[in-house]
């Protein structure tokens, strides 16, 4: 017995010491591949006589500092707008408060400049295509609202008692569809058309001229792709402490660069400096990637609203948010 344990104990001593040679030939040669790489911490430390295998996230951290990247101690969100002011200054020789009308965020082959006069077919077309585009959604929300499944059921009852006829009933069923697919599209159309003829009419009145509003594209080189805009919010209540983000739009071939987000941080900053709280919006329920940004960046939920009578009776919210601004008062 006491043999055994001699010879276990030698085994162990043998084992850790092979594994700790391993270790430190592995961190010799990065040391010679990259010498700014810190290595205290590439591998974890011995655990017994097993390594501890590291985590997710910490495995993504060890290959972008084996890669030679320098991560920033500053949280993504301040270190974007650092780089994004950084840029900026190297662009146009300003600082970016004195150059924020020329262009207030610059982002690899895009940046976000405000909107100008030759701009305005092109910002048209990216927020009607961007409405128009959620039509399908609305019309899929209907069809699965318990509402809907009553009323295409008692329709088929009172045709098939009516006619005896399956075929008949099936085919008033099937009207009803197509003419809820086209009146869904209506209404997102009347709802585009409105908006052109209001404030999309003379945006450089409505957002421009106005006090504390303002109006911001993206483009990549010549070509407009995305949009958004701050005005005085719709609640009178709301007004002098908060600014509404509105027509936030990113044309469909960019989108997932983080446009949405960058366009986002724009109105917040407008806001920050004129000393507003808060950044309120409005979306409908149908818009899953813009509720994703939006509380991805810290926006909170507070109110959903039914727009129309109609919209009750189908189960149709328009959700509001609510960002806080840090350090307002």
């Amino acid at each position: 017995m006491e043999r055994d344990m001699q010879l276990n104990g030698l085994y162990t001593k043998l084992l850790l010491e092979k594994v700790t040679a391993r270790n430190v030939s592995h961190q010799g040669l990065l040391n010679q591949a990259n010498p700014a790489t810190p290595t205290d911490d590439v591998w974890p430390p011995l655990t017994g006589l097993w390594l501890t295998r590291p985590g997710k996230e910490e495995a993504e951290e060890r290959k972008r500092r084996r890669r030679g990247w320098q991560l920033s101690s500053k949280p993504p969100r301040q270190r974007d707008e650092a780089v994004g002011k950084r840029e900026l200054r190297a662009r146009t020789g300003r600082e970016p408060a004195a150059a924020q009308q020329a262009c207030d965020f610059v982002m690899g082959e895009y940046h976000i400049r405000t909107y100008e006069d030759q701009d305005y077919e092109a910002v048209r077309t990216i927020f009607s295509h961007g409405i128009v585009e959620h039509a399908p959604a609305g019309c899929w929300h209907v069809l699965r609202c318990p509402q809907t499944h009553l009323l295409l059921s008692a329709v088929f009852l009172v045709v098939y008692a009516i006619s005896a006829s399956l075929l008949f009933s099936c085919g008033a069923v099937a009207f009803l569809l197509v003419a809820g697919w086209v009146r869904m599209k209506g209404i997102w159309a009347e709802y585009v058309d409105d908006a052109l003829a209001n404030d999309m009419r003379d945006i450089r009145k409505t957002y421009l001229e106005a006090r504390d509003s303002c109006f911001w594209v993206v483009t990549s080189g010549e070509e407009v792709v995305g949009m958004v805009a701050a005005v005085q919010p719709e609640d009178p209540s709301e007004r002098g402490t908060a600014l509404e983000l509105k027509r936030m739009s990113v044309a469909k071939q960019h989108r997932g660069r983080g446009l949405s987000k960058a366009l986002t941080r724009t109105v917040i900053r407008f806001a920050q400096e004129r000393g507003y709280k808060e950044v309120v919006l409005g979306t409908s329920m149908v818009q899953l990637a813009a509720q994703r940004v939006y509380e991805g960046m810290g926006f909170r939920k507070v109110k959903a609203k039914n727009p129309s009578l109609l919209a009750k009776l189908l189960q149709f919210y328009v959700y509001y948010y609510r960002y806080e601004i840090a350090g307002s008062r």
